[in-house]
């Protein structure tokens, strides 16, 4: 099954919505890489938990290559309950002198369902434990992008909302024939979205440095990094 285009791709603020996405999901993977897999970020897919068997298999031809976690954006919230929140920076805008222009930025809470998925109980064990210390712990995201010759930074707060080792799913008794532990994760994102006249562009280290972490190659030209990224943090049409 093929990836119907967007009706909205013809429009800049489309663009920049999809870029912004990408970036935070580069610097999700990048976290949990860290925390769970020694950096190993062909661990991490973006798949729903109904579907991750389904995703991974298709990605390694079957093998599931455990262990391995799942993560899926499931709702957008608009939120001003954080410290940070600047009103006038969403109401009028933050005026950017190199650029001539006035960003709006809108603050939004991105909510995420998640499992890690391994074949020891060991291994959900030690990776609850490690989860644990990063619960309710408000981690800075940070990245950026470009917008016209300017490199405007941002960051997302990570923060693990709750954890259930061996949780219950629609399989788990094929889970559990099949000695399968898991742990069900809830977390959310909280990011601001700029609205901005024109296009922004992610900065090319970050596409060079995570391309670097899926293939272990520094060799790339900046269309095949940035091909590499998109194929990984873009989900895969499963039948």
């Amino acid at each position: 099954m093929a990836n119907i285009p967007s009706f909205y791709a013809q429009d800049d603020n489309y663009s920049n919505f999809i870029n912004i996405r990408y970036l935070l999901d580069i610097e999700i993977e990048k976290f949990i890489a860290d925390k769970l897999f020694f950096g190993d970020v062909n661990r991490i897919i973006v798949a729903s938990n109904e579907m991750a068997f389904r995703t991974r298999g298709k990605r390694y031809q079957g093998d599931y290559h455990f262990p391995f976690l799942n993560y899926w954006l499931t709702g957008y919230e608009y939120s001003s309950d954080f410290g940070w929140y600047n009103m006038v920076n969403e109401k009028q805008g933050v005026w950017i002198p190199s650029e001539n222009a006035n960003v709006r930025i809108m603050p939004l809470v991105m909510e995420y369902e998640a499992s890690f998925w391994c074949n020891r109980t060991d291994e959900m064990q030690y990776a609850l434990k490690e989860l644990l210390f990063v619960k309710n712990n408000h981690s800075a995201l940070q990245t950026g992008f470009t917008y016209g010759d300017s490199e405007i930074q941002f960051i997302g707060i990570f923060n693990i909302t709750d954890l259930e080792p061996n949780a219950e799913y629609q399989d788990s008794d094929w889970l559990e024939r099949n000695k399968i532990s898991n742990i069900g994760m809830n977390f959310t994102v909280i990011a601001y979205d700029p609205k901005i006249e024109g296009s922004i562009a992610p900065i090319e280290s970050i596409i060079f440095d995570f391309a670097a972490r899926i293939t272990g190659s520094t060799d790339l030209t900046f269309t095949e990094a940035w091909e590499i990224v998109q194929d990984k943090i873009t989900p895969i049409p499963v039948p």
